[in-house]
């Protein structure tokens, strides 16, 4: 079985590539938080990558400035994914 990459139209999404977007790296595993910026980073050379690790620092972000992209974990000490999500 070959997987094929959906073309722009199947996905319904604007495509356009930002000229520095805005990533939001929320993980209270600083490890983990480390190594999945450290990996974004080399994908998106252009990218700003904020990391969170906690409740205080994930609020005074939001209402700090407006993110492109938003990359969670499902399970935080102060929080869970879901919430997270509804909250961006």
């Amino acid at each position: 079985m070959r997987l094929e990459r959906p073309s722009k139209g199947e996905l319904g999404l604007s495509m356009t590539p930002l000229s520095k977007p805005r990533v939001l790296m929320i993980d209270d595993d600083p490890q983990d938080r480390s190594l999945a910026s450290v990996v974004l980073s080399r994908r998106m050379p252009k990218a700003q990558i904020v990391e969170i690790d906690g409740a205080q620092a994930f609020a005074r972000e939001l209402r700090r400035s407006n993110f492109d992209l938003a990359i969670t974990v499902m399970q935080l000490a102060w929080s869970d994914g879901f919430e997270v999500i509804e909250s961006l």
